[in-house]
């Protein structure tokens, strides 16, 4: 989906025989149903966005319960950031301009559920390899937050009306672990009785 007739193209063209059906759309009024899709990416676009909460809530809305939402951005703590922020106030000409670059801890806050992120992309782009390899496996192992590309995750808690009745029914003949082994895959061990942290 893309807000730009043009980019749709683009994105078909290079989807070549691939199942790809181009959606024209706002990514702050999705013309999808609530809880239609099992999963849901964002990829460097909400930080085009300036009301950043409006656009997660909607990604939010069409995701279904045990879904997953994983928006992906460019990184404000970064000095990747730092840098296209400082060429925008010298007056350069850059796609960045007028990007609403947030940390990771703003980004999660976009949503009032629980989230988790990871940042990669800890040296610059004209870095040595071997230098830049050695850094960026030094920043993954002490989990910075400086990273250049932010990636957030969330999961959407809850089941739906189908998925109650389904659970409903099973239950009355399910019991026990043999119930939680079966269930908790498929329902992404979301529901409030799967306890043992997959998904």
């Amino acid at each position: 989906m893309d807000i730009s007739p043009k980019m749709l193209e683009v994105a078909a063209h290079k989807a070549g025989e691939l199942n790809f059906l181009p959606v024209k759309g706002n990514i702050l009024d999705l013309p999808f149903l609530d809880n239609y899709f099992d999963k849901v990416i964002s990829n460097t676009a909400i930080e085009f966005i300036a009301d950043g909460e409006k656009a997660l809530r909607e990604l939010y809305r069409v995701l279904k319960p045990g879904g997953t939402l994983v928006i992906a951005t460019l990184n404000r703590l970064s000095p990747w950031a730092e840098e296209r922020t400082d060429r925008a106030k010298r007056g350069e000409t850059d796609l960045y301009d007028k990007a609403y670059f947030r940390s990771p801890q703003e980004l999660l806050a976009l949503l009032s559920v629980p989230g988790e992120f990871k940042t990669v992309v800890h040296f610059f782009k004209d870095e040595n390899p071997e230098k830049a390899t050695v850094l960026e496996k030094e920043g993954i192992e002490a989990n910075l937050d400086t990273g250049a590309f932010l990636v957030a995750k969330w999961v959407k808690t809850g089941i739906t009306r189908l998925n109650y009745i389904h659970l409903r029914s099973s239950k009355k003949t399910k019991r026990g672990q043999n119930f939680k082994k079966k269930f908790c895959p498929l329902f992404a061990a979301q529901l409030l009785w799967c306890t043992n942290n997959q998904g």
